[in-house]
């Protein structure tokens, strides 16, 4: 199988976005970009293994993605190199969302899609969240962690729902799915209490005694996440943020917001 396995996952990418459609073994060979012997290799195993069906249609052969759990789980590890590739701030800011409703048993999928998933320019974030039993008032109980994000990282993020089936996980990149588990990194889980504590900064400006407590944590937070992402070893809160502060300023709430995104984007890359 090693002698054609790029073909046939060049081939699984192209049959995943045609989802629905029979192609012949001539266009799906040029969609795929893959040489012919390979390709009917790669063909045959697809075929054996149940991933596709072939059908004769006159003197050619048309192909079909059987599509299965074993085919979403190609879809699956596809999403996750395509979610790789994506502009840092995006990586950033859904990996934040996801850490959020990791707990929310009902949100089953989350699938990203929209302009982010373009080359260019983006205003906002879309990701529809997938589960049996989502309604308004499941998007009503996200309505604090989508205003942290938004206020923190200056970026729209647009919220739907809607039931699993094939459509929606085919809408865009699955970014959360139920064989996902959430990992234990100390050094993303104190990123994201820097980015609860900002929130709470951002919230009470106007109470001047909240407002220096939450910054200094989120200072604070900050800046054992620096001294952890560059292998520092501080001994003490103090020695933390001085070290910290040698390399950025943080003179007021803009600062810490683009020291923290830029840091953000190097941890969740």
């Amino acid at each position: 199988m090693m002698k054609y396995q790029k073909s046939m996952m060049k081939m699984m990418e192209t049959l995943l976005k045609n989802k629905n459609e029979e192609v012949t073994i001539e266009r799906l060979i040029k969609d795929s970009s893959t040489g012919r012997s390979s390709s009917f290799d790669a063909i045959r195993w697809l075929d054996e293994k149940g991933f596709i069906e072939i059908k004769s249609s006159g003197n050619q052969k048309r192909i079909k993605l059987k599509l299965d759990n074993s085919a979403l789980q190609f879809k699956y590890y596809l999403d996750s190199l395509d979610f790789k590739s994506l502009e840092p701030l995006v990586k950033l800011v859904v990996s934040i969302f996801i850490h959020n409703i990791s707990d929310k048993k009902s949100i089953k999928f989350a699938v990203l899609f929209g302009s982010v998933l373009k080359k260019g320019k983006y205003n906002d974030i879309d990701l529809i969240l997938l589960g049996d039993k989502l309604d308004l008032n499941s998007l009503k109980s996200l309505k604090n962690t989508q205003e942290k994000i938004e206020r923190f990282f200056g970026i729209l993020l647009n919220l739907h729902i809607g039931k699993i089936n094939a459509d929606n996980l085919f809408k865009g990149l699955v970014v959360h799915q139920p064989s996902y588990i959430e990992f234990e990194d100390s050094l993303k889980n104190q990123y994201n209490e820097f980015v609860d504590w900002s929130y709470e900064a951002i919230k009470n400006k106007k109470d001047k005694s909240l407002f220096e407590v939450s910054l200094n944590n989120a200072i604070t937070n900050l800046a054992y996440v620096y001294c952890n992402l560059f292998s520092f070893s501080p001994k003490t809160k103090k020695d933390a943020i001085n070290q910290f502060d040698k390399m950025h300023k943080v003179r007021n709430l803009s600062d810490l917001k683009k020291r923290g995104i830029k840091i953000g984007k190097q941890i969740f890359k």
